[in-house]
């Protein structure tokens, strides 16, 4: 399956944070998102044309910046990013920033400065479905701390054994589910942050996604999981070939249908299943390894980011299984 448009991020880093806007028109790329050291600019897309719209830039006098989390808050009127602010040279200081943005223009609306420690990064970022709490991931943090959207006001954290990776919420606003890779994922109540289920795994974990209609949870390792979320029981197993044992699955997502489950991961590939059945119905090639992976509200296209810098979208049909290019 050739993408319909590969997007090009002039970044050494390559691009590993995407979102897609909810009304599904934009898409944001911050290039360098698979490191503590990436870029400082995020780059917005329309995606009825394939053009840069805008981008928008970290930039403080005397300081460098990084991004390296990007998401829309649920309402679609913000772009919100996460990284890294370091000033000085020969003892630099850094600090952990979050920044949020209009979602059509480049305007600034505000910044919170999120942690001083040096190691701390934002390296991840979800909105709850009603977009009044915001999950905050950092490299080096053992903890997810989720806070007042739009205030600094932690609410409660989530605490692992070691580094935090990746954090959702399920759409019906019931449950929070965090990755680590102390080789685990848990899943809280939303509400409180009190633990329902602690789901081990063998390998770490570096993503987790709820389906649209909050009964499944995927989680990113080796392999991928998926669970029955008011169980907490193990249904599948995906991508259980000798390949993955290379390198980790990095990112997953569900189809706004609840009808495919995509995954990024080792061959430079991604792969596409029936979460219900665990049957694999398509398996997609690129040159470079894919970190994330991320659907359209209209279920239209599939977009990964990868290693190489590249953005690549393909178009999705009702019967997947005849786009399969590599069986």
């Amino acid at each position: 399956m050739a993408p319909i448009i590969t997007l090009l991020t002039p970044d050494r880093f390559g691009a590993a944070a995407i979102a897609v806007s909810p009304d599904g028109t934009s898409l944001a790329v911050a290039p360098g998102g698979a490191s503590a050291g990436g870029g400082n600019t995020v780059h917005v897309y329309d995606t009825t044309t394939w053009q840069e719209r805008f981008t928008v830039s970290q930039h403080w006098s005397r300081s460098q910046a990084s991004i390296n989390a990007v998401v829309f808050s649920p309402n679609g009127a913000f772009l919100t990013t996460g990284g890294r602010e370091t000033r000085g040279v020969f003892s630099p200081t850094s600090r952990a920033i979050i920044q949020n943005w209009k979602s059509d223009s480049a305007v600034k609306l505000n910044w919170v400065t999120w942690s001083e420690r040096h190691s701390d990064v934002v390296s991840s970022l979800a909105y709850s479905p009603d977009g009044h709490r915001l999950a905050v991931c950092c490299f080096d943090s053992t903890t997810v701390d989720v806070r007042l959207a739009t205030q600094s006001t932690n609410i409660f954290r989530v605490a692992h054994g070691d580094t935090v990776e990746d954090a959702a919420f399920s759409r019906d606003r019931r449950w929070l589910a965090t990755a680590s890779v102390d080789r685990t994922a848990r899943i809280c109540d939303a509400r409180t942050g009190q633990q329902r289920f602690l789901l081990e795994h063998e390998h770490f974990v570096r993503g987790v996604a709820f389906s649209p209609n909050s009964r499944l949870l995927a989680t990113a390792s080796t392999p991928i999981y998926v669970w029955n979320v008011l169980t907490g029981e193990e249904l599948h197993r995906l991508w259980t070939e000798r390949e993955l044992h290379d390198d980790l699955v990095s990112g997953v997502a569900f189809s706004p249908d609840d009808r495919w489950l995509a995954a990024a991961g080792p061959g430079a590939t991604v792969r596409l299943w029936d979460p219900r059945t665990g049957a694999q119905l398509a398996k997609i090639t690129y040159g470079s390894v894919a970190r994330r992976v991320v659907f359209d509200p209209g279920g239209r296209w599939l977009v990964s980011s990868t290693d190489d810098g590249g953005v690549p979208v393909w178009r999705l049909y009702p019967d997947t299984r005849r786009q399969a290019a590599t069986p």
